[in-house]
């Protein structure tokens, strides 16, 4: 069992080898949370053409799309022109702008 509490992590990748999927799972093979505030069990990755981050999507167990705790069903990143993250923006079910 690894110390984040999950004993099998599953990944999936593009063909630049990076993380576009992601679930963390239980002895019993089950997903299980991945993070204890927002309980989603499952997160999906877009990359923006520098390669880094530009949204992140939850999923429930069954990987049906859920919301995180703060309402959030995904969320997109800006970058400024040194990769540095400038922006985090939270998105509803139906791709609307949380503010």
């Amino acid at each position: 069992m690894h110390k984040g509490g999950y004993a099998i992590l599953r990944q999936r990748y593009n063909e630049q080898k990076k993380v576009i999927w992601k679930a963390y799972l239980g002895t019993d093979g089950e997903p299980i949370p991945i993070n204890a505030k927002d309980v989603y069990y499952q997160v999906g990755y877009e990359y923006d053409e520098a390669g880094n981050i530009a949204s992140e999507r939850y999923y429930d167990a069954d990987g049906e799309p859920m919301a995180r705790g703060d309402g959030a069903f995904s969320v997109g990143y800006t970058y400024d022109a040194d990769g540095k993250r400038q922006e985090t923006i939270r998105y509803d079910a139906d791709g609307n702008r949380i503010d």
